[in-house]
């Protein structure tokens, strides 16, 4: 497998899509069919890469007018958790640290906002989504 090196100024974050928590916590199994829960898996693996690729950054411009690229780094499986880097394309736009960090939580807060839209509206259920920076060490 190719390595993927880091493209500054790059953020990598992570996506964690726990899906049917709801179920785990009552002790119910999150595995019916090992092949159908297999296709499942991998229809909602491409579903959040196709997400985060190219909804997010589309999105992100349309509403806030700042552009965004992304990337998929890396995906484990359990619950889902995508690694993806988001990379703004113009930095001449960020006259701060502090607007560094408030638009990397823009990009958190939106990516979050539409993985559990986008999932609960084409497979339902239930998706706790969560949306962390891996890299670099920032700030709450």
């Amino acid at each position: 497998m190719r390595r993927s090196k880091l493209r500054r100024p790059e953020v990598v974050l992570s996506a964690t899509i726990d899906y049917d928590h709801q179920r785990r916590k009552q002790g119910m199994s999150l595995r019916p069919g090992r092949s159908e829960n297999e296709s499942n898996q991998g229809y909602l693996e491409s579903e959040v890469q196709r997400i985060l690729t190219d909804r997010l950054p589309a999105e992100l411009e349309e509403i806030y007018g700042f552009e965004v690229k992304t990337r998929i780094i890396a995906v484990r499986r359990g619950s889902l958790v995508v690694f993806f880097g988001a990379a703004v394309a113009a930095l001449g736009f960020f006259s701060s640290y502090s607007d560094f960090f408030e638009s990397i939580a823009l990009v958190k807060k939106h990516a979050k906002m539409l993985l559990h839209q986008q999932l609960e509206d084409r497979f339902g259920g239930d998706y706790d989504v969560s949306i962390e920076v891996a890299y670099p060490r920032i700030p709450d």
